[in-house]
């Protein structure tokens, strides 16, 4: 099943509606401590693959997540590599918009979901 997922808060109560077809399959009020925390929310908005999703937004997730940044200083250009163990995720730091293109966004989601973060 594909679907989109939105967090909304209202009158401080957080909710996750669940949109496929554009129709509201599933509302989901959460309970507890303020319901999702950052990190939660951030996988959320990457994984409705949303057109504005800027570099900034991407290597905070990643640093979170518990990938380093590297590059190779002023030879590297754009290319920034974030890595984590074995792990590894190329991106490139776009210029002079800040937000990643749209095939940045969908390898970057491939990438998540084949590592089981997303």
């Amino acid at each position: 099943m594909n679907c989109k997922c939105v967090f909304f808060r209202n009158n401080s109560v957080d909710k996750l509606f669940f949109f496929r077809y554009n129709v509201t399959v599933t509302i989901i009020q959460l309970q507890g401590g303020g319901g999702l925390g950052k990190l939660e929310k951030a996988k959320l908005r990457l994984r409705n693959g949303p057109s504005d999703y800027t570099f900034k937004e991407a290597e905070s997730l990643l640093i979170s997540l518990g990938f380093v940044e590297y590059n190779k200083g002023k030879s590297s250009g754009s290319r920034v590599v974030f890595i984590r163990n074995e792990d590894k995720i190329l991106l490139h730091k776009p210029h002079p918009q800040k937000e990643l293109k749209a095939y940045a966004v969908r390898q970057l989601i491939e990438k998540l979901e084949e590592l089981g973060e997303l």
